[in-house]
């Protein structure tokens, strides 16, 4: 079952969290003609979003390892929990999303075909990056999720 977006609140600005973050709008660098953002590119071999040479393809996270996310269960990227938020490279707005608390509760849950990708995340966003990410990864036509993972098993929401 889904974590509804109540079970997690924004952390406080004066969470350890935030400790070495100072935010900075994304300006054109990051944002397109139309003023929306721009992310790295997650289907391009060369990972735009990881710095080369930090991916582990296939990543086996074992019962118990204690996971966090910066917004809803709808995404696909985790990091290890008290991961700060600068080294997770996201956008200013993120960091007055809920944060998620997840725990791996059966690794063998992880549905058919899927895979855990681990890698450093890089420098985006005006941050440094360089925090352990998890991208969860399904098959083709497939919406990968930290939702699926919960509703499957694999993953188990730990209450704030």
């Amino acid at each position: 079952m889904p974590a509804p977006a109540a079970e997690a609140h924004p952390l406080p600005p004066d969470s350890p969290l935030f400790d070495g973050y100072h935010p900075v709008e994304p300006g054109p660098q990051f944002t397109d003609s139309a003023g929306h953002l721009i992310y790295p590119d997650d289907t391009l071999p060369s990972k735009p979003y990881a710095i080369p040479g930090t991916v582990v393809p296939d990543a086996n996270l074992a019962a118990g390892t204690e996971l966090g996310r910066f917004g809803p269960p709808s995404g696909s990227y985790l990091a290890p929990d008290g991961t700060p938020f600068a080294q997770l490279s996201l956008p200013p707005k993120s960091a007055s999303s809920p944060y998620f608390r997840y725990v791996v509760d059966d690794p063998t849950m992880l549905p058919p075909g899927w895979q855990i990708e681990q890698s450093r995340a890089a420098p985006w966003f005006h941050q440094p990056g360089g925090g352990t990410q998890y991208r969860i990864i399904a098959p083709p036509g497939e919406r990968a999720s930290v939702e699926v993972l919960i509703q499957r098993g694999y993953l188990k929401v730990v209450q704030n």
